[in-house]
């Protein structure tokens, strides 16, 4: 199977500020997909206040994941679960934690979330490897280690650099 082939439904995960979006955006550009991320679907409204029904989610997400081609990210594990059977692979996004919290701080709040919000966000992506939900670090190794189809842990933005120019090479040569 070749690259982009592979990648043709391309589910990615991570803790809040490890460049998830980022990445998302560059894969769905370079491979002329759609994205979505799992936060338009688990919040509703403004900010991060009001989540949505947990089943109406998860039907969202199965819809969205039912495409010929796409790439989803979040950081929620149980809502990824919804797209992980039709997914061809899975990215982990995995650098140090104190990275994403810089991440997080560069970018701000964001979606109209308030001071009190993001702070909370960030006590949270800096409770990653020790929380023991599906949205941990602990969720997210549960589901690459059983996912059957190609997977990728990209630890730095190095690797995440390395792994975007390979995209675009082969696309050029194709």
């Amino acid at each position: 199977m070749d690259e982009d082939t592979s990648l043709r439904r391309t589910l990615i995960l991570g803790n809040s500020g490890s460049g998830k979006s980022w990445l998302a955006g560059h894969v769905s550009a370079r491979l002329g997909v759609v994205a979505l991320d799992l936060d338009t679907i688990h919040w509703v409204g403004p900010g991060f206040t009001a989540a949505r029904d947990s089943a109406e989610a998860r039907t969202m997400v199965s819809t969205a994941a039912a495409a010929e081609h796409w790439v989803i990210e979040g950081v929620y594990g149980w809502l990824a679960d919804a797209a992980l059977p039709q997914a061809t692979c899975l990215i982990w996004l995995a650098p140090p934690i104190a990275e994403c919290l810089d991440n997080l701080r560069r970018r701000g709040q964001q979606r109209d979330g308030d001071q009190a919000g993001f702070e909370a966000l960030l006590d949270w992506a800096g409770a990653y490897d020790r929380r023991d939900t599906s949205s941990s670090q602990a969720g997210h190794a549960a589901r690459f280690d059983s996912f059957p189809a190609r997977k990728l842990t990209l630890h730095s933005r190095q690797e995440i650099d390395g792994f975007l120019a390979g995209i675009a090479a082969r696309r050029m040569s194709a």
